[in-house]
């Protein structure tokens, strides 16, 4: 054979040979980016999955806290109702939406009462919630341990003013007089008669069953009363109940006005 043909026959032996390696690699190279993105895949459903349930904790945690702070407006209807706008919005941007409410008594006192309470409320049900799920579960939902431990000092802080508050309002009926809260700075009243007379009007059940009574004379049809009615209660069982147990007993008093 002559040495042209050998070694064209070589050169192109080499060339097939290089093609198939090439080849080899190239369905290697195929099959691992294949392996590679199949397991990005599973990464990325698992991912998902897992963020899915992250979101039904915090969502059941969050309707939890909505159930005990605003169950008694869930069946409340008209333009605004505190139960669905928690769920929507989430319990602690309520509950702050909610203190706006407080403005309508002009008694620093009172004021501080209603706030104070919404606030020790939200920490009284939020936080042994939360203290049930895991760190890394708090962390998503943005309660890390730095947080949670300025939750819980703001939580023993307000709720020993509040219960200071609520023993100096009872002071005040009982003695009709200004009061000098231990250690705080002196809470002024521009006018202690008018407060009294402030707290006898809103705290009073013998009121919330006239108005109702008054507004069923001329109510025809509908449930304006009513609703009225669950609210003027509600008021009055957060300012004079010092527990939830107290506030289920206190609203349970409108069946008697009914």
């Amino acid at each position: 054979m002559k040495p042209v043909v050998i070694i064209a026959i070589a050169v192109v032996c080499s060339v097939v040979a290089v093609l198939g390696v090439l080849i080899g690699l190239q369905q290697i190279a195929i099959m691992q980016t294949q392996q590679a993105y199949d397991e990005y895949e599973r990464t990325k459903i698992i991912l998902q999955d897992y963020e899915k349930e992250l979101e039904e904790i915090a969502y059941g945690v969050n309707r939890e806290v909505c159930v005990e702070l605003f169950g008694n407006s869930m069946s409340m209807v008209g333009e605004s109702n505190k139960y669905t706008d928690c769920l929507e919005h989430g319990a602690k941007s309520q509950v702050e939406y909610s203190m706006t409410d407080c403005y309508q008594y002009s008694a620093d006192l009172i004021f501080d009462q209603c706030q104070l309470k919404l606030q020790v409320e939200y920490y009284d049900s939020i936080i042994p919630k939360l203290d049930e799920l895991t760190e890394e579960q708090r962390v998503f939902f943005g309660f890390g341990s730095e947080t949670m431990s300025e939750m819980r000092d703001d939580w023993n802080v307000k709720a020993n003013l509040l219960n200071q508050n609520y023993e100096n309002i009872q002071k005040l009926l009982d003695e009709r007089k200004t009061v000098n809260m231990e250690g705080m700075d002196l809470i002024e009243l521009s006018d202690p008669v008018n407060f009294e007379s402030e707290l006898k009007s809103e705290l009073n059940l013998d009121s919330i069953k006239n108005d109702y009574l008054e507004c069923k004379k001329k109510e025809q049809y509908g449930t304006g009363c009513k609703d009225n009615l669950k609210e003027n209660m509600d008021e009055y069982c957060r300012m004079t109940a010092s527990s939830h147990s107290e506030y289920d007993v206190c609203f349970g008093e409108i069946t008697k006005i009914q």
